[in-house]
C-alpha cells in the first residue's frame, strides 16, 4: 500500500491529464521530487511533493487531520516574449483551481478537502531564462488514524 502523500499525487496527476489542458499530453504531466524542466517536453505540469500542515484544529479524536503540499508547476518556452501565450498559461491555472478548490479526491480513501494556495502567475526569474513559469499548490487534507 503506498503511501498517502504517494496516492495524492497521482490522483492529482490523474485528475491533470483528465483536464486536457491544451497543448500538454499526460506524458507532459509529471510526478518529480524537484520542479525542476530537464527532461521534460514543452508545455509540461510537474508535481513536486511540499512540506505538511498540521492544523491544531483539524481532526478528532481518533484522527489527525494533515494537510499534503502538492506544488503544481506550469511550464512552456516563453522565448523572450512579454505576451505570447499568456491566456494559454491563465486558462491551465483557471482549469486547475475549478478542478480542486474545496473538492475531494474522490479515489483516495482518506482524502477530506482540496484548497488551492495561489503562487506566482509568472515567475519573473524564469522569464530572463526564456520559460514561463506559473506556480500554484493544492493542499490536500485527509483524515488519518491516530497511533
Amino acid at each position: 500500500m503506498p503511501a498517502v502523500f504517494t496516492a495524492l499525487l497521482d490522483e492529482v496527476r490523474s485528475t491533470i491529464v483528465g483536464l486536457a489542458l491544451a497543448g500538454i499530453d499526460s506524458e507532459q504531466i509529471q510526478i518529480r521530487k524537484q520542479p525542476w524542466h530537464r527532461e521534460l517536453s514543452l508545455p509540461g505540469v510537474l508535481l513536486t511533493p511540499i512540506g505538511e500542515l498540521l492544523p491544531r484544529e483539524g481532526g478528532t479524536n481518533a484522527s489527525n487531520e494533515i494537510g499534503y503540499g502538492i506544488r503544481i508547476t506550469l511550464v512552456q518556452a516563453g522565448n523572450q516574449s512579454l505576451a505570447a501565450n499568456l491566456d494559454r498559461l491563465l486558462l491551465w491555472r483557471e482549469a486547475i483551481v475549478r478542478a480542486f478548490h474545496l473538492r475531494r479526491l474522490a479515489n483516495v480513501a482518506e482524502s477530506v478537502l482540496c484548497r488551492i494556495e495561489p503562487g506566482a502567475v509568472v515567475e519573473s526569474l524564469a522569464a530572463d531564462r526564456q520559460y514561463d513559469v506559473s506556480v500554484l499548490v493544492v493542499r490536500c487534507f485527509s483524515r488519518e488514524p491516530r497511533s
